[in-house]
């Protein structure tokens, strides 16, 4: 998958660029950053892990034959209760406009390519090779994430030479959707920063 994103920015003529990665995307953006440093300006990694080991591998074990047995409307309303805050999922009006336009997504997962993507980010592993990030890192990572736990953001900043770590509070694994502003927010500023860094210089 990192080789693909690679490629698509070769398809589009990016030599270089601001990359961001969130959940998978994140651990998706790590290998890309180590395949090709010369070409991520800044890496902002949301709510992702450098490796979950064992743990990582027994989660698929145990989640891939529930969700093979399960309805696309289950696998929506699991991962609603899974990437959204206590606060979002007590406002049934909120909860109903996130459950519908999941559910009408136009190119809907099937349980098989979800299963596929949970084998992958159970078998990402970057940890032992973090320190050879030199390149502005952002960690953004989640209080109250139970996909992502906040300790795995706490530890992907401590692995990656000088990277900043912002945590939000009270914030879940979808908080890019249920926080917009304020995560948008963060994502921009530190790219704004490091490139008023980069002209001072």
């Amino acid at each position: 998958m990192a080789r693909d994103a690679l490629a698509l920015a070769d398809a589009l003529d990016l030599d270089s660029f601001h990359l961001v990665g969130l959940s998978m995307g994140g651990a998706i953006a790590q290998e890309m950053a180590l395949a090709a440093p010369e070409r991520i300006r800044t890496l902002t990694l949301c709510v992702t892990w450098g490796g979950a080991g064992g743990a990582g591998e027994w989660e698929t074990r145990v989640w891939a034959p529930q969700v093979l047995r399960s309805s696309f409307e289950e696998r929506c309303d699991e991962l609603l209760l899974r990437c959204y805050s206590e606060e979002f999922m007590s406002d049934p009006q909120r909860v109903e406009v996130a459950r519908q336009m999941m559910l009408a997504h136009p190119y809907p997962q099937s349980a098989e390519a979800f299963v596929r993507q949970l084998t992958a980010c159970g078998r990402h592993e970057t940890r032992d090779r973090l320190g050879q990030l030199s390149m502005p890192v952002h960690v953004i990572g989640a209080e109250h994430d139970i996909l992502v736990p906040v300790w795995k953001s706490k530890e992907l900043a401590e692995l990656i030479p000088d990277a900043k770590l912002s945590i939000v509070e009270r914030g879940a694994h979808g908080m890019n959707w249920e926080r917009a502003e304020e995560f948008n927010r963060l994502v921009l500023e530190f790219i704004d920063a490091e490139l008023r860094d980069v002209v001072a210089s």
